[in-house]
C-alpha cells in the first residue's frame, strides 16, 4: 500500500524542507518513507549542486524510474508506504507520468502538495512573478547564478490538475 505526495513549487519555496517533515511525520507514525529528487541528480560527492538544464529530462527519468520500482514494491506489501516526489512540478509533464504510474498502481491517495504563493496564481501579472522570482531567489539554497530559472518556472506553472488529485498548500513564508 502506498501514497504519493508530489511537492509542487518554484524552486526556493520550501519544497525539500517541507518534504523532509512530511517524511519524517510519516516514519514517527511508523510507515515508510522517502523523499525523490531530481535535485539528487545534480549532486557531487560532496553534496555541491552543480545543476545541467541539458541533463534535466534524465534526472526527471531516473526519480521516476525509482518512484515506479517502489510503487511496484509497495503495492504487493501490507505495510503502508508514502512516496513523495521533491520536484518542482510546475508543468504537467513533469508529474503526469508519476500520476499515471501511481494511478495503475493503486495508489490510495494521490496529493499535490502545491505552494502557497501559487494559489492566486491567476491574479499574478508579469511584474508580480518576476518580484516572486527575485525573492525566491534570494531564498533558494542552490547556488543559482540567475533568478531567471525560477522566472521561468514561473511563466511555465500549469494549474490544471485532474479531478482525483487531492491538493493542499504548503506555507512558503512569503
Amino acid at each position: 500500500m502506498f501514497d504519493l505526495v508530489l511537492m509542487q513549487g518554484p524552486s526556493g519555496s520550501g519544497k525539500s524542507k517541507v518534504a523532509t517533515m512530511m517524511k519524517d511525520a510519516a516514519i514517527d507514525v511508523g510507515w515508510n518513507a522517502t523523499v525523490l529528487s531530481a535535485d539528487d541528480y545534480f549532486r557531487d560527492e560532496s553534496g555541491n549542486y552543480n545543476f545541467d538544464p541539458r541533463m534535466l529530462n534524465r534526472a526527471h527519468m531516473v526519480v521516476i524510474t525509482k518512484a515506479f520500482r517502489l510503487m511496484n514494491h509497495a503495492k504487493d506489501t501490507k505495510e503502508f508506504y508514502r512516496i513523495i516526489i521533491d520536484n518542482t512540478n510546475m508543468e504537467a509533464w513533469e508529474w503526469e507520468l508519476l500520476y499515471t504510474l501511481a494511478t495503475s498502481l493503486g495508489a490510495k491517495r494521490i496529493i499535490l502538495q502545491r505552494a502557497d504563493i501559487l494559489t492566486p496564481y491567476s491574479e499574478l501579472n508579469y511584474e508580480d512573478k518576476d518580484e516572486l522570482a527575485r525573492l525566491l531567489f534570494e531564498r533558494q539554497t542552490k547556488n543559482m547564478e540567475s533568478y531567471t530559472v525560477i522566472l521561468r518556472q514561473l511563466l511555465k506553472y500549469e494549474e490544471k490538475v485532474h479531478d482525483y488529485v487531492e491538493v493542499r498548500t504548503f506555507m512558503t513564508g512569503l
